[in-house]
């Protein structure tokens, strides 16, 4: 029986809790802390139309399933691989045919193609992917080679400085978004994100009160979202390499100014800010006034969000979330 990342049992297991965002950086993570035999399946290639991307993964192991290699007849056919990797059929490869017709008995109608690494994880695959796992979630990409079935000489799974082949995969690091204001929306917003893989740094100067910090840690329980009390802090937490993006949903004029007078020296970080027009104008006006260029104040994306007539905080999340998901 396979369970869901929303099932209380999968909780038992130490899998992850509802809203938590299950990238390859959390299957990485699983895969290197379970004590119990797993199974990795890993996409090495993925031609043409297909339901998922090269380096997707899922991590199998005994009555749960975690990640996905696109769902359907083509998961379907990689779990009955993954489950006799379990019980000692060792590392294979499954091929998936997607371009069949429905009279044709093949894997499915998509029109592509995708070839499935199946390993059995040793005590040594997992300490490496620990260390994967772990760079990807502060935003790093890494390259990992995955072994297949007629390695010999590296049967293992190894880190890379670069793209070593077919069977060498560049990992994407978690998107990582900083959110400045931990009101409803902004609480909202860190929820979203987190739960739709991103690493999501919450910062409001108010965090500094314990009181205030308790009360929204509460909201964020079981998601991971880290908590700052500034955004030079934040800034500091993130990898040299990395570019963040910026969301602006604070409770006042002042908390916006004093945030984008942090971000002048950044070059290249995505900014968007919530608000009315007039008080985007009045922000806009201030930063001139400060000597701003029109070059600058250019990198603000304002109001910040897709409009679809949101209303609720939950509304307001996923309209900016959107937003940055279709313009990365």
């Amino acid at each position: 029986m396979s369970s869901s990342p929303l099932d209380s049992a999968a909780s038992d297991l130490g899998l992850p809790s509802p809203g938590t965002g299950v990238d390859a950086a959390t299957v990485l993570r699983l895969a290197s802390n379970m004590e119990t035999p797993v199974v990795l399946a890993t996409v090495l290639e993925a031609l043409g139309s297909v339901p998922q991307i090269r380096g997707a993964v899922l991590l199998v192991g005994d009555g749960f399933e975690i990640g996905t290699v696109g769902g359907g007849a083509a998961e379907a056919k990689t779990l009955v691989a993954c489950r006799e990797a379990l019980s000692g059929g060792g590392r294979c490869e499954v091929e998936i045919d997607l371009a069949g017709h429905p009279e044709e008995s093949r894997d499915g109608v998509c029109g592509g193609r995708m070839r499935i690494a199946v390993n059995p994880l040793t005590l040594e695959d997992r300490s490496v992917l620990r260390d994967v796992a772990e760079r990807l979630a502060t935003g790093e990409d890494v390259h990992c080679r995955i072994p297949g079935p007629s390695d010999e000489d590296e049967p293992r799974f190894g880190i890379e400085h670069s793209s070593g082949g077919n069977d060498s995969i560049r990992f994407t690091g978690r998107h990582v978004m900083i959110v400045v204001g931990a009101g409803h929306c902004g609480v909202a917003l860190a929820r979203l994100g987190r739960f739709t893989g991103r690493r999501v740094i919450l910062v409001d100067d108010r965090l500094a009160d314990p009181d205030f910090a308790e009360a929204i840690s509460a909201g964020l329980i079981g998601t991971d979202v880290e908590v700052m009390s500034s955004l030079e802090g934040a800034m500091g937490l993130i990898p040299s390499q990395v570019t963040p993006m910026l969301a602006l949903v604070t409770r006042n004029f002042h908390r916006d100014v004093a945030s984008l007078r942090v971000m002048r020296d950044q070059p290249g970080i995505p900014i968007g800010m919530m608000g009315s027009r007039r008080r985007i104008a009045t922000v806009l006006d201030a930063l001139r006034s400060e000597g701003w260029a029109n070059s600058d104040l250019a990198r603000i994306k304002a109001p910040i969000g897709l409009d679809i007539g949101a209303v609720s905080p939950e509304e307001i999340a996923v309209s900016i979330l959107a937003e940055m998901i279709a313009s990365r």
